[in-house]
This record gives structure tokens, sequence and C-alpha cells, in this order.
């Protein structure tokens, strides 16, 4: 992390940075990973990967819910087997594309680090992750939908939004 000049998000916009040019970067940094070839990538993040190692961190105890602390972890892992999305849209995912793990650098991404869920996985894992870190640290919507439209999505599935973001208090 030395290596990469800049500091993470999160400290940007604690420092008051242009929020709007914060999260036009947060979607264009998303965009080039989403971006990478994944013929040669040989780490699978698909729900079948995601749900098996979700349910094996539930039986090791190493789940602490953070949003859903009134439902049981079988609760939790019933209602996204139920709701689980019909189809995915592979690309290269960061894994945990969240505010502080993405480095800025006088107005411009500047690199990315905590990649240990990274891989092949669908686009919205990552969209997921990055809508949550947004509305928790910015404190409201518009940000959000600043984001997806930065991104492209001009239609975007918000059930697979909420899905990736239930998914994620797995880990």
């Amino acid at each position: 992390m030395s290596e990469i000049k800049g500091e993470n998000t999160l400290n940007l916009l604690r420092e008051n940075f242009n929020k709007e040019l914060i999260v036009k970067n947060l979607a264009k940094g998303l965009k080039m990973i989403h971006n990478i070839d994944i013929t040669n990538c040989n780490v699978v993040q698909t729900l079948d990967v995601k749900l098996k190692e979700g349910r094996k961190n539930i039986e090791q105890k190493l789940v602490n819910f953070n949003c859903n602390k009134d439902k049981s972890y079988l609760e939790i892992v019933n209602k996204l087997e139920s709701m689980r999305p019909q189809c995915e849209d592979l690309v290269l995912v960061h894994g945990d594309y969240c505010l502080p793990n993405i480095i800025q650098h006088k107005g411009e991404i500047s690199g990315f680090i905590d990649w240990g869920r990274g891989g092949i996985g669908d686009r919205y894992q990552d969209i997921g992750i990055a809508c949550r870190s947004i509305r928790t640290n910015f404190g409201n919507d518009h940000y959000v939908k600043l984001f997806l439209d930065e991104y492209g999505l001009d239609k975007y599935d918000a059930n697979k939004i909420a899905y990736y973001i239930l998914l994620d208090e797995l880990f």
C-alpha cells in the first residue's frame, strides 16, 4: 500500500473533498476493473462459490452480522437462496469495493487495495457493496444514484443490489 500515492476514499470524504468527483471516480474505477479481460483468471467468486463459503463461515462461527442482528444465520441463508438471481453477469470483481479500499490521488483513482475476495464474479457483487458504502458514508441516496449513472447503469437491478449487500453479511 505504501507504493500507491494518495489516500483512501473514506479519508478524502472526511477531509471534505469534492463529493461528486469522489463518486464519479468510484464509478470510473469500478468500470476499469470490470473491463479487464477474465479469460485467464482462475479465481472464481461466482454465487455457487460465495454461498458455499458463506455457509462455511457460519458453521465456523466467523460471521458477525452488522445489519441483520434480528435475524438468525439460517434465516439469512434461506433468504439468500430464495432471492438468488437467475443469472450472473461475470466480470473481474474486486470483491470488497468500498470507500476504504479505493485510493485516490490528485482527483484520480491511483489504486485499489484488499483484493482478497477478487476474481470472476457477478458485477453486482461490487456494485452492491459500493452502493452500501456510498449510502453509509455519504448519508443519502443522491450519491448512490450518481454512482450508478456514472457507472453506466441507466436501468439497474435493485433486487440484485440488495441481494449482494445481504450476501456480504456472511463475510
